[in-house]
């Protein structure tokens, strides 16, 4: 199969043995479901993301193939060639680096100019690849988008040499977890933070206070997670906190969040010490299971807040210390189980509101002391099926 006109030139750079051309999973999907089933104690830090990475890989793998594939060697772009075993997907606008073959040494993504495309390294693409030592993505053209996605260089551990373009970058959870460039960036850092092109990527050897430094404008997602020695977090110039980004912290206690106006799903679930979340004046959105299992928060006041609109699904499930809850008037949704399993809730508050605010099924089943709701006259609350299931109010 061909494909006409010249986008991005990628040299793969193979060793000098002999390569063996073997069929190589395709991994589709880049949307994981929320991982909450993994337990930090008994084991190490690097077991649990360990567990978690190839749990989500193994899963991917048994899936059926459902996009195209081809392999580069078909692909000579008139005098450009991707290089032989690195198996491409690509649209009119997008080109993925899906997966390797063989035993490279250098990947190195240049600029062709206007006919440059945005660039997408798939999740796991060269996961585990023992033979790699340089990615030099240097020329990347900076009005091109580039996305390194979860895992894609996870496990790589003769990785030494990273080059990133000078413009914005995405970067998956897990990307470089495992090779020496990482340690090289932690080592840079006096809070042990693997900070690049504005972003913490890793917080995997952080402890204790931690302040996101102010030329930070993004975490990656799972950056800190099972990491058991931060104790506390504060942040001023993130607006988003990621998926599994604090995920299972066993020892973080506090969270000051300034300015951020989404806490994404899975963000701090299991952070089981977890008391304190405050300074979240700009909060919209609490995603799915972000606060799920936090055993110890008692509170969360988001009553003076103006454009807090959203509880998703289990968001505080299990938080079995949270004792009273209120919500602003600008509240639309409170999503299914939100609070399923808050022993401890006793009181919930709506404050006076001209929206109609739903409160979706099983929001508060199972807490067990919530004896009080108070709903202001001419405030609307649509109550699903078994919202109060097994409270004292049903």
């Amino acid at each position: 199969m061909r494909r006409t006109g010249v986008v991005l030139s990628i040299a793969i750079v193979f060793a000098l043995l002999s390569i063996s051309v073997a069929a190589v999973p395709v991994f589709v999907d880049t949307e994981t479901t929320p991982i909450n089933s993994f337990e930090l104690d008994p084991i190490t830090q690097d077991v649990a993301i360990q567990t978690e990475v190839e749990t989500i890989f193994e899963e991917k793998e048994a899936e059926p193939e459902i996009a195209e594939s081809y392999s580069s060697s078909e692909l000579s772009l008139t005098e450009k060639n991707y290089g032989a075993n690195v198996e491409v997907d690509e649209t009119s606008t997008t080109m993925t680096i899906k997966s390797y073959y063989g035993s490279p040494t250098k990947l190195q993504i240049g600029d062709e100019g206007s006919s440059a495309k945005n660039v997408v390294i798939a999740e796991g693409a060269f996961r585990n690849c023992k033979t790699l030592t340089t990615v030099d993505l240097g020329s990347f053209p900076t009005t091109k988008t580039l996305t390194i996605d979860f895992a894609a260089f996870y496990g790589c551990e003769n990785l030494t040499t990273v080059t990133l373009p000078a413009g914005a970058v995405t970067f998956g959870g897990y990307a470089f977890y495992g090779t020496p460039w990482i340690s090289t960036l932690r080592g840079e850092d006096s809070q042990k933070l693997a900070i690049t092109n504005g972003v913490v990527i890793d917080g995997c050897s952080a402890k204790g206070d931690i302040v996101i430094p102010n030329t930070v404008t993004a975490i990656a997602p799972q950056a800190f997670a099972y990491n058991s020695k931060i104790t506390s977090i504060t942040m001023t110039t993130i607006l988003e906190i990621p998926y599994r980004a604090f995920a299972n912290c066993s020892n973080l206690e506090s969270a000051s969040l300034a300015y951020v106006k989404t806490i994404s799903n899975s963000a701090f679930s299991k952070a089981n010490k977890l008391t304190t979340i405050k300074d979240c004046d700009n909060l919209e959105t609490i995603g799915e299971l972000a606060l799920n299992s936090c055993s110890s928060l008692t509170s969360f006041d988001t009553s003076a807040l103006s454009n807090f609109k959203t509880v998703e699904r289990n968001a505080f499930q299990y938080c079995t210390s949270l004792t009273e809850f209120t919500f602003p008037g600008s509240i639309r949704a409170i999503g299914i189980a939100s609070f399923q399993g808050c022993t401890a809730l006793k009181t919930v508050t709506f404050n006076e509101s001209t929206n109609e605010i739903e409160c979706q099924q099983g929001a508060f089943m199972g807490c067990k002391a919530l004896d009080t709701m108070i709903i202001p006259t001419g405030t609307t609350v649509v109550f699903g099926a078994g919202a109060k299931l097994n409270t004292k109010l049903s």
